[in-house]
């Protein structure tokens, strides 16, 4: 079997994700991604031909996974500074389809879930922080809406206020 290789920006920010937010096996009740391990639901790794239980899912596995369904062709061919890593970790959390949402709608556009010319110009009207900032607010609000949010806010509140506060020098440092 060959060994896949993917881009650096991507290793750089799935590493991120693995180290800060990601765990292991997980099956709350109250998620409606049922079986997860590694961040990838049960559903998502029979998607990608995964066979087995998911308390074994392996790394690379899950990798492979976040690889082609949130990063290739997506994020990667549209944002080159750190608003992709917001959005790559928003598509893992909520789908590709609603990250873009959010995003468009924190970019005051029509919500059409789709990365095209219009969002992207929107977004060189604004600095990275800026972006960011709005992007975060956003997607907390949408958080608020969900009807699971009493059992899961806090962790989602959690996870953007980690993510919100990386030092991206600091986590270049670490991975070089």
């Amino acid at each position: 079997m060959a060994v896949k290789t993917y881009p650096p920006q991507f290793l750089f920010y799935i590493q991120i994700i693995i180290d800060n937010i990601e765990g292991g096996f997980s099956d709350h009740k109250a998620d409606t991604g049922g079986k997860t391990m590694h961040g990838i639901t049960e559903r998502l790794a029979r998607t990608h031909g995964y066979k087995g239980d998911m308390k074994h899912l392996s790394m690379d596995e899950a990798i492979d996974i976040y690889y082609e369904e949130f990063w290739k062709g997506k994020v990667s061919n549209h944002i080159k500074h750190h608003l992709a890593f917001h959005l790559f970790d928003c598509s893992i959390n909520s789908g590709y389809s609603r990250a873009v949402k959010i995003l468009q709608e924190a970019l005051g556009l029509k919500a059409d879930g789709l990365l095209g010319v219009d969002t992207v110009n929107a977004i060189s009207q604004h600095t990275e922080k800026e972006i960011i900032y709005l992007f975060g607010i956003n997607r907390m609000y949408f958080y608020s809406t969900l009807a699971n949010y009493s059992t899961f806010g806090k962790g989602w509140r959690n996870r953007l206020l980690k993510l919100s506060n990386l030092d991206w020098e600091l986590e270049a440092e670490k991975y070089e």
